[in-house]
């Protein structure tokens, strides 16, 4: 399977706790999750792309290869980009992708770039990230 991530999605990959906007959205993003999860999972290739990915393939909010939220999905993909040096075309592992989290995800960062997903205030992703450090 080839892994295509915005830069936003790491972070939510991480994060993933088996939740969603619907059964299929759910298991769809279930289904990456065990590959990425299994004993080889941290040497799976991803790239990084400006539009859609697999976690957005069925997504209700998708709208071909963009979002109804893309002003915001933008903003979310720059931030993330910054923080942890990638950029569309990139091919990195999960593995390192993982250790990027670990390295540059600081507490500030998180609030900061997360500031805009409506799945922040859960508190799952910040409990994830101090569990992490």
């Amino acid at each position: 399977m080839n892994i295509h991530f915005r830069s936003h999605h790491f972070l939510c990959a991480l994060c993933f706790q088996g939740n969603g906007y619907s059964p299929v959205f759910i298991e769809n993003f279930t289904a990456l999750m065990q590959q990425l999860n299994a004993e080889k999972g941290d040497d799976c290739v991803i790239e990084v792309v400006s539009d859609t990915d697999f976690i957005c393939e069925p997504c209700p909010h998708r709208r071909e290869q963009l979002c109804t939220s893309q002003e915001k999905i933008l903003r979310l993909d720059r931030a993330h980009a910054e923080v942890l040096g990638i950029q569309p075309g990139e091919k990195i592992t999960w593995g390192e992708a993982k250790q990027r989290i670990r390295e540059r995800m600081t507490m500030e960062a998180f609030h900061r770039v997360c500031e805009p997903c409506e799945w922040k205030k859960l508190g799952i992703c910040e409990e994830v990230l101090r569990g992490m450090k």
